[in-house]
């Protein structure tokens, strides 16, 4: 092996250039670029843009989508073209639905609350069958949907709290009417009270000057 062969072998796979001792014209260059002697290069719509050679990008080239399956009344999901289910729409699919079979998925609604509550917006969903599917959505599937997005803002998330337990429910009922405890905690079954995290401290300073104490 010549000596820019060995220079190669050494330098390859940690430099896009490698060492060349002894080239007419670039004995004083102390590397051999592979864009030396370069004439032409092509620029793709983003450059043109980037060198002022467009005035306009209108971004990458998008292929028309192609259905990847078909969304049925009964709520399933058949996977009608094998060769277009990518990994990215297997997992889109499998978070929204179960495995009912060999290319068959069933929309699950436990799923989809979990995902609504995860970052993914009903709109996306709604997209996401919509233009994956070869026929429209079926009414039933429409009508889960809706349910499901009016469902999933039927609770909202305030914040943590403390749960207390009373000796007695007549004590814990005396606790849970005191003018001022009523605007701090609420009374859950007979003998619970429950003090939103960031009230604690008013909670216990106004047990204790009602004469209780409050034992861990």
């Amino acid at each position: 092996m010549g000596k820019v062969g060995r220079s190669f072998a050494e330098n390859r796979g940690r430099s896009h250039t490698f060492k060349i001792p002894h080239i007419g014209g670039v004995d004083d260059e102390p590397y051999f670029s592979r864009y030396i002697g370069l004439a032409h290069f092509h620029i793709n719509p983003l450059g043109a843009y980037l060198l002022n050679r467009a005035d306009t990008y209108a971004g990458p080239a998008h292929s028309a989508d192609q259905p990847v399956f078909t969304v049925t009344p009964n709520q399933e999901v058949v996977i009608t073209r094998r060769d277009q289910f990518s990994p990215n729409i297997r997992t889109l699919l499998e978070r929204l639905t179960d495995e009912a079979g060999e290319g068959v998925y069933k929309l699950n609604r436990e799923k989809i609350l979990t995902a609504l509550e995860t970052g993914l917006t009903m709109e996306a969903v709604v997209d996401f069958l919509t233009t994956k599917s070869a026929h429209p959505l079926p009414q039933t599937v429409s009508v889960l949907l809706d349910d499901i997005q009016r469902n999933s803002r039927a609770l909202k998330e305030v914040g943590p709290a403390m749960l207390f337990s009373v000796a007695d429910p007549a004590l814990a009922l005396l606790l849970a009417n005191d003018t001022k405890l009523k605007e701090i905690c609420s009374l859950v079954g007979e003998t619970r009270l429950v003090v939103p995290a960031e009230r604690e401290t008013s909670f216990r300073r106004r047990v204790k000057q009602l004469g209780f104490g409050i034992r861990r």
